[in-house]
């Protein structure tokens, strides 16, 4: 990780420390929050559109291994 990063990821623990204290429900609030809008995510939205599939070509499940 990247000092950058490294240094927002620390805010968020600290601010999830603090509050966590004042209001441990909010915490909790928070998390599946931000769990849930992750979840939503998908792995083609943040692909580069070089590795995108032949649009023409036969559809094919990434998560299946030796799929053609």
């Amino acid at each position: 990780m990247k000092s950058r990063e490294h240094a927002i990821t620390e805010m968020f623990r600290a601010g999830f420390a603090a509050l966590d204290k004042l209001d441990p429900d909010a915490v909790d609030r928070i998390t599946r929050a931000i769990e849930g809008s992750l979840r939503q995510l998908r792995p083609e939205q943040f692909g580069a559109l070089s590795r995108l599939p032949d649009p023409e070509g036969p559809i094919v499940d990434p998560r299946i291994k030796g799929a053609p």
